[in-house]
């Protein structure tokens, strides 16, 4: 039986060197804890320090929640990548937009890091609240 194709899942900032290779080495590590292979989560950047490693504070803090920054090097954000994208996940608001210049068809698929943890919070508090039997 052939194995389900990931989620693949984008994380975007400016250089691609901080907030968004953070995001995406922490919510790989995450996701592989829960769902092994389920999710393949990258990350680019709308002005890239193109080849550029991840910053060494950056580096750290992915060392300290578990993920690693090996092979890690800095890419733009294209067109290209979006196509071969799920879901979008941007630092800011301005990073949306600009994700939305690239691709208008990923408007429903691209959310703030924010937006998306308060989604994500709301979905787990209607499901508590759905059937208290279960607590």
């Amino acid at each position: 039986m052939e194995s389900p194709t990931p989620v693949r899942i984008l994380t975007v900032c400016t250089g691609n060197i901080c907030r968004s290779p953070v995001a995406e080495r922490l919510l790989q590590a995450g996701l592989d804890q829960v769902l092994p292979g389920a999710f393949q989560v990258r990350s680019a950047g709308t002005r890239a320090m193109v080849g550029d490693p991840i910053q060494p504070l950056s580096a750290d803090i992915i060392r300290m929640y578990g993920g690693t920054e090996r092979g890690f090097a800095a890419r733009q954000l294209t067109p290209k990548i979006l196509g071969e994208t799920d879901i979008v996940l941007t630092m800011t608001s301005r990073h949306r937009g600009e994700v939305l210049q690239l691709d208008a068809s990923l408007l429903k698929r691209t959310f703030t890091i924010r937006e998306f943890a308060r989604m994500l919070e709301a979905l787990e508090e209607r499901d508590n609240a759905a059937d208290p039997a279960e607590k």
